[in-house]
């Protein structure tokens, strides 16, 4: 019997590719032992935890002082971690680690 999925349904099975931004001297650290949450309250009266990932690499991105990191993950398994902001071309997310890992 075959599967047929519909439009929608591949979309949400193709992963979305995602990028995280990290100072070099940070970098190291997360090959070896993976990403940890950060925290902050990110223009907000409340604390948040995790890792911020966008669909873009943020403009002014200097690979001399940074690393960018491409992740990829399922879009239903992140999309509850979306920070949308209107009049942004890309999206953000603050995802825990151990998703992002």
């Amino acid at each position: 019997m075959a599967v047929v999925y519909t439009v929608n349904q591949m979309c949400k099975i193709r992963p979305m590719r995602l990028f995280h931004i990290t100072p070099n001297e940070n970098a190291e650290a997360i090959l070896k032992d993976g990403f940890r949450d950060g925290k902050g309250h990110y223009l907000t009266d409340q604390e948040w935890t995790g890792v911020w990932v966008s669909t873009e690499p943020f403009d002014g991105f200097d690979a001399s002082t940074n690393t960018l990191f491409a992740i990829e993950i399922p879009e239903d398994a992140i999309s509850e971690f979306e920070w949308v902001q209107p009049g942004m071309r890309l999206r953000e997310f603050l995802a825990p680690a151990a998703l992002i890992n």
